[in-house]
């Protein structure tokens, strides 16, 4: 088992109807790759744990440091794990706003 957070600034202000259209789509396809995690957004600031297998976590972070709507991507932690902290979570969400 395998966990990345990282911190992230938005390029651009994102719309509550494109984060709803972005979670439902991460939510589908980390079921399909058995990948748990947590999203939370203030403003333009992203904070993002991701937690699974680690090819497949590594790879969906290296495609989410290629995302042009993304910048100032901050690493914040990076381990292996015994146990997942949301065990049942696809992704959790949450809009600070």
């Amino acid at each position: 088992m395998y966990r990345i957070m990282y911190m992230s600034s938005a390029t651009r202000t994102i719309s509550d109807e494109e984060l709803e259209e972005l979670l439902r789509k991460a939510k589908i396809k980390n079921k399909q790759r058995d990948l748990t995690g947590l999203l939370i957004v203030k403003g333009r600031t992203f904070l993002q744990c991701l937690e699974g297998e680690k090819e497949k976590v590594l790879k969906v972070y290296n495609k989410i440091l290629e995302d042009e709507r993304h910048e100032n991507v901050i690493e914040l932690i990076e381990e292996d794990t015994e146990t997942r902290l949301f065990p049942t979570w696809e992704m959790g969400y949450r809009n600070l706003k």
